[in-house]
Order: structure tokens, then C-alpha cells, then sequence
């Protein structure tokens, strides 16, 4: 049977229950609204942590299954909980696991013209150093990776305004590494992918307590012990199948020019919903501060940004950042029809 088990993992057990009840109405609410020809897709909510009423209500009107469960580890790295996802009850052929800041802002539905095996992109930025690879190999007993990659950021270098690009060091080679928010996996290969995934964890926990700031990098994110997965994983099964651009694109592939934004069907929304006070949250200032964030690589604050600014006015923005700014107001609007009464009174 064509399509996937669709599954998100959120935590609604800790000081974060906000913006996950947030991200996953918004998560909800953009499958609703633009899931097209996957909407009977099975959807799964598999929660660390009781919901909250309003993603009852929403997850009844999508027809969204939510599980229980206990975190990973009894909550020591929430950021492995997302494994969970794996423990839903099978229904399709394959499995689609999102983070909670993903949005449906078009019909996902070309997955079925993926081959059946393991799927993502490369990680956004070059956010390891060959030192730290140095360090973690060397206290696991195993050699470095040989295969070399370079990131979305690299890759798009010369198509993105040097802000976007975020330094030299993007342009790099690196030693392969991925953004695990969006992940495809037929479910026959879903079991060894958890199995060799959660053992890498463990290993690197073990060897570099999360507790400790130093070791962000290589045990507190769910990342580095996919790397190692995978870097395992394509010497045994072959070459990994990236995710063509509208199925987990970024503002950066908009920006670049690599899709324009109505061809956008998963968006991973990085940031989003955590640039304003925490202590006041506010779903419109947040989209607002998003904007901001986004546009502030096209034109950086100060008089230089403002003059670009003005002179586009004139002559007229390149048609990828008419694209950047559609694909905002695109957010916007959900964010203003699923979370609108949420919002106080701040503006930006």
C-alpha cells in the first residue's frame, strides 16, 4: 500500500509542554489544511507525557493516533525520545518520522515515488569539527568515517547572500553528518536502523555525560550517533536516498532558489517558535520574530541592510527572495489560523 506512517514525537512531560502543544497544533493544524492526497496517510502522535485538550481536539479532527510512552532512558537526553516514533504500530510499508517543528505546507504525497530505502539530507551547516570527530572516534575505539560531504550551506553557497551562508567554514568538506528531522525508513529495515541508532547513543552518553556543556555536539543531540549509523549503515546497505527538496526543505533551499515556495510540502521550521521570551509566549510575535530572523540574511540591520532594502523597492527583489518573503506569509497565516487566539498583544 502506497504512503507512510507519519510520526511525530512531543514532549508535553516537561518545562517545554508549551511550545510543544504550539508546535504540534501547528504540526496538526498545516496537515489539515495541506496534506492533499495524503490525508488518509496514518498520522501518529507518540507522546512523551499527556496532551493537552486542544491537541485532543485537533488530533480527533485529522484523524491522528496518540500513544503513550515513557522517555528514552528515563528522560536523561530528550532529544533521543524522537526514536520513539519507531514504536508505533506499523500501517504502511514505511515510516516518515518528523521532528515537531515540521509543517505540511503541501501535499507530501511524491514520497511514494522514493525507493524503499533509508532517506534524509545532509545537516544544514558544517556544526562539527574534525576534532571533536577526533576525540568521539577515539574514545569509542573506531576510525574516523572516510566518506566526505558537504553541507546544504556549502553546497548553496554561491546562490545564497553571504549572511546565509554563515561563514567559510560551511564551504567545507565534513565528515558526513545529517538533520534527523525528517527521516524516511521502510518499516522491513525500521527495527535495525532503531537498534544501531539507540546503541550509538548509549555509547556516546556513556562516554560523554550530556550533562556536561562540552559535549552539545556528540551526545546531548540525536545527530552524531546517526552519523555513525549511517556511515555504518550505507558500507552494509548501500547509499543512502537524499529527500528531494520539497519534501524537507528549508529557508535556505527557498533563498537558494532550489524551490519555490508552492512547491514546499515539508518544511522543518529549525528556530522556529523559540526566538522571543519564553516566559511570555506569543505564536504571532514568534512568526513575526521568524520573519525577522529569516529576512535579516538578505538585509543585515544597520544602514548597509537598509540601503539594499531600499534600492529593491526601485528595482525590484531577486524572484528567490519574493519566493523567501511568499514562503513566510505562508507560516504566518498558519500559524495566525491555528494558534490566532493563543497570541497576546505584543507586536515587534
Amino acid at each position: 500500500m502506497p504512503g507512510a506512517d507519519v510520526v511525530t514525537v512531543p514532549d508535553f512531560s516537561g518545562a517545554a509542554a508549551d511550545i510543544f502543544e504550539a508546535r504540534t497544533l501547528l504540526f496538526l493544524g498545516s496537515w489539515l489544511d495541506h496534506a492533499g492526497a495524503a490525508r488518509d496517510w496514518p498520522l501518529h502522535l507518540a507522546c512523551v507525557g499527556e496532551p493537552p485538550r486542544s491537541v485532543h481536539s485537533l488530533a480527533e479532527r485529522c484523524g491522528a493516533r496518540i500513544s503513550l510512552h515513557e522517555p528514552i532512558a528515563g528522560g536523561r537526553v530528550p532529544t533521543y525520545n524522537k526514536l520513539l516514533g519507531f514504536d508505533v504500530a506499523a500501517e504502511r510499508e514505511r515510516l516518515l518520522l518528523v521532528d515537531t517543528d515540521v509543517l505540511f505546507l503541501g501535499d507530501p504525497s511524491g514520497l511514494d515515488t522514493l525507493e524503499d530505502r533509508l532517506s534524509l539530507v545532509p545537516a544544514g551547516s558544517h556544526r562539527v569539527t574534525r576534532s571533536t570527530w577526533e576525540e568521539a572516534c577515539g574514545a569509542l575505539g573506531i576510525p574516523i568515517p572516510e566518506k566526505r560531504i558537504v553541507s546544504q550551506r556549502g553546497e548553496l553557497a554561491d546562490r545564497l547572500p553571504l549572511r546565509a551562508v554563515h561563514g567559510a567554514k560551511h564551504r567545507l568538506e565534513m565528515v558526513p553528518y545529517y538533520n534527523s528531522g525528517v527521516l524516511m525508513v521502510p518499516w522491513s529495515q525500521a527495527d535495525e536502523l532503531r537498534t544501531r541508532w539507540l546503541d550509538w547513543m548509549g555509547r556516546l552518553v556513556e562516554a560523554f555525560p550530556p550533562e556536561e556543556p562540552r559535549n552539545q555536539k556528540i551526545s546531548k543531540e540525536d545527530q552524531f550517533g546517526l552519523a555513525l549509523t549511517v556511515d555504518a549503515w550505507e558500507r552494509e546497505h548501500g547509499e543512502i536516498q537524499r529527500l528531494p527538496a520539497p519534501l524537507h526543505a528549508s529557508w535556505i533551499l527557498v533563498m537558494a532558489g532550489v524551490v519555490p515556495a508552492d512547491e514546499v510540502a515539508i518544511y522543518h521550521a529549525v528556530h522556529f517558535l523559540r526566538r522571543g521570551d519564553p516566559e511570555r509566549f506569543d505564536p504571532l510575535r514568534e512568526a513575526a520574530l521568524y520573519e525577522r530572523f529569516v529576512m535579516e540574511h538578505v538585509y543585515p540591520p544597520g544602514p548597509a541592510g537598509r540601503t539594499l532594502r531600499l534600492w529593491r523597492r526601485i528595482a525590484g527583489e531577486p524572484p528567490a527572495i519574493r519566493e523567501t518573503r511568499a514562503l513566510l506569509a505562508h507560516i504566518r497565516d498558519l500559524v495566525q489560523r491555528h494558534l490566532g487566539d493563543a497570541a497576546g498583544s505584543a507586536g515587534v
